[in-house]
């Protein structure tokens, strides 16, 4: 039986592979699915906000960036107040792995997809 962190970054794995595929609607089910299985992982909700802006779905993109920005800052500060056992800097989910890739792209890669970038690229 699959454990709980196996399938979350499975989920996570499809999402981030879908989006760099460019399918933006699946990567945003599957990121979904992730998050259920781990509401309080920031790098999961940032990595659906920018499958919804890629959608130029703007209130749901900020909705997640702003959740995934309240748990950053409630991890640090849990890792101040505790200097003994800082929680790591990174994400320690099954899916961390998976960080290094986005952090590498370039501005334009990270640009919303519209009907005339598509037909423009294609």
């Amino acid at each position: 039986m699959e454990s709980v962190e196996a399938k979350a970054a499975r989920l996570a794995r499809s999402g981030r592979e879908a989006y760099d595929a460019g399918r933006h609607a699946e990567a945003v089910a599957r990121l979904g699915q992730a998050i259920y299985l781990f509401p309080n992982e920031p790098t999961l909700l940032a990595w659906r906000a920018e499958a919804h802006l890629r959608m130029c779905d703007l209130q749901s993109a900020i909705a997640n960036l702003r959740k995934a920005l309240r748990l950053s800052r409630e991890a640090e500060a849990r890792a101040i107040a505790r200097p003994d056992s800082p929680e790591p800097a990174t994400p320690a989910g099954p899916w961390a792995e998976l960080v290094q890739p986005l952090e590498h792209q370039t501005p334009e890669q990270l640009q919303p997809v519209t009907a005339a970038s598509r037909a423009a690229a294609g």
